[in-house]
């Protein structure tokens, strides 16, 4: 990156003897260490409040599921014996996927994502700091 810079400030025919190019680095390498910073906290808060909002909608997801038939399928499953289940499969089948509450686990399924792909994201540019930093 400095043959670059002395290369375009030769170019540019500015006075080189006022060390330019190091005041110009170090500009440029304050800058990209503010720049992940920001990231590295924007990541980390949007971790933080996935798991305020995995936190809120747990029990609203458990209250649903529970009042769902899934409970009552389950028991059916286990309940009956295997020739059973065998013969009414489709039914108990057709009627977990009815009772299923979607949109909360879509929901669920969201705020996991988001969470995952923040503390990935948090991590990496933490990574970054650090390797610039020291």
């Amino acid at each position: 990156m400095q043959g670059k810079l002395q290369k375009i400030l030769s170019e540019s025919r500015i006075i080189t003897t006022l060390n330019l190019n190091g005041l110009i680095l170090q500009r440029v390498e304050r800058k990209i260490k503010h720049i992940m910073r920001v990231r590295f906290y924007f990541y980390s808060l949007a971790s933080v409040l996935s798991v305020v909002a995995l936190y809120n909608t747990l029990p609203i997801i458990y209250s649903e599921i529970t009042s769902s038939w899934v409970g009552n399928v389950i028991v059916l499953i286990f309940s009956e014996s295997v020739t059973n289940l065998s013969v009414i499969w489709k039914d108990i089948l057709y009627m977990l996927i009815e009772s299923l509450p979607v949109m909360s686990l879509m929901i669920l399924c969201g705020i996991m994502f988001v969470f995952t792909l923040s503390v990935r994201e948090a991590l990496i540019y933490r990574k970054k700091i650090y390797e610039r930093t020291f």
